[in-house]
């Protein structure tokens, strides 16, 4: 059985930039130039393998997200719902037809935010944002 020994690089023949009988880069001076003393594979194997980690981490995880959006249909949007149900209470106008004055307010340039208009009109902040959705659509 063969036993395997690392390559070192010997200053024994120094050439004319050619390499030596190891396969060490030997240059003109007699110096090992940029091969170093000791020959062998690069150690890409520590930043390669730490990159290779969290690219399977966040497969991983993406994966384990998925699943649970599979057994929990419901709960993407609660987030939404909430803030928008905080912003609906007490709301007299609900889905009450629109009149055109009202339109006309959600429409135009100098209006205030949301919020205001919410509180002035008797209306969602969801319900002033969709109808202004749907009156510029025409």
């Amino acid at each position: 059985m063969r036993t395997l020994a690392p390559r070192v690089a010997t200053r024994a023949v120094a050439g004319d930039g050619a390499l030596g009988h190891d396969g060490a880069y030997l240059a003109r001076d007699g110096s090992l130039g940029r091969s170093g003393a000791i020959l062998g594979r690069v150690g890409w194997g520590g930043a390669m393998g730490r990159q290779r980690q969290a690219r399977l981490k966040m497969r991983d995880h993406y994966q384990a997200t998925k699943r649970w959006r599979l057994a929990h249909p419901g709960t993407r949007y609660r987030g939404k719902a909430n803030y928008y149900r905080r912003l609906a209470v007490g709301r007299p106008n609900k889905r009450q037809l629109w009149m055109v004055h009202e339109i006309h307010l959600i429409m135009s340039e100098g209006r205030p935010c949301d919020r205001i208009l919410a509180e002035h009109l008797g209306r969602s902040v969801a319900a002033i944002q969709g109808m202004r959705c749907l009156a510029k659509k025409g």
